[in-house]
């Protein structure tokens, strides 16, 4: 029993400096896979499909377009959604913004919220993306309210509930979040956040200037224009 406590005294920092260099080895190999998925998405840009009748905010031919895949009652979500407001200010009519629905299943109030933001921009879009904003800015009360929140919100920023709570049951709001949810499957986001900033795949709350250093880049290209999204 003496010699194993020896031996773990003397060797333990030896095996928690390799967990360490392996920990250390694992992020940068990590680092190295996103940089490669970045170069690869800036030759051959990935193009979500872009409804014309869909809720975005900003200009359909501004020449960047960020395309978010997010769940509501995710709190990774909420701070992408954060970060994603810091580059809309900082490029203004440069810059398209389309929230799409990747509710995930862990989270129960995830769908529901969905299906509210979904029916709701059927009613206006300044309507939905204020709905948006204030469930991610006051998540922690949807956690404890749940629907009631939802539908206290939607009230809030002047959704007609009757026409509301009628299209959540709709074919075309259901249709839209399964189409949200196939597509971030086909870019093989597994996790919410996911986004696609002008063609270049992101999948996590990266900071602002992540995004920031991919828009310039592509602000940068004169082929820029051309890769937003697909029509």
């Amino acid at each position: 029993m003496k010699l194993f406590l020896l031996f773990f005294i003397a060797f333990m920092p030896l095996v928690l400096r390799a967990e360490a260099s392996n920990d250390e080895l694992m992020r940068e190999m990590q680092a190295r896979m996103v940089e490669q998925q970045i170069e690869t998405d800036y030759k051959t840009p990935k193009t979500p499909e872009i409804e014309k009748d869909r809720a975005i905010l900003g200009k359909k031919n501004a020449p960047i377009m960020v395309v978010a895949y997010s769940d509501f009652q995710c709190p990774y979500c909420k701070k992408g959604a954060e970060n994603i407001e810091v580059v809309r200010k900082k490029y203004g009519d440069k810059l398209t913004y389309v929230f799409k629905n990747f509710p995930l299943p862990m989270h129960p109030y995830a769908m529901p919220a969905a299906l509210r933001f979904a029916a709701i921009s059927l009613q206006s879009t300044k309507k939905a993306y204020a709905f948006h904003d204030l469930v991610f800015a006051k998540q922690e009360t949807l956690d404890t309210k749940g629907e009631v929140f939802l539908d206290e919100m939607a009230k809030k920023v002047g959704a007609n509930l009757t026409k509301m709570k009628a299209d959540m049951a709709t074919d075309k709001v259901k249709a839209q979040i399964e189409a949200d949810t196939a597509e971030a499957a086909k870019y093989e986001i597994t996790g919410t956040p996911g986004f696609v900033v002008a063609g270049v795949l992101l999948k996590g709350a990266y900071p602002p200037e992540m995004f920031e250093t991919i828009i310039d880049r592509r602000l940068a290209d004169s082929g820029s224009r051309s890769i937003a999204s697909k029509p």
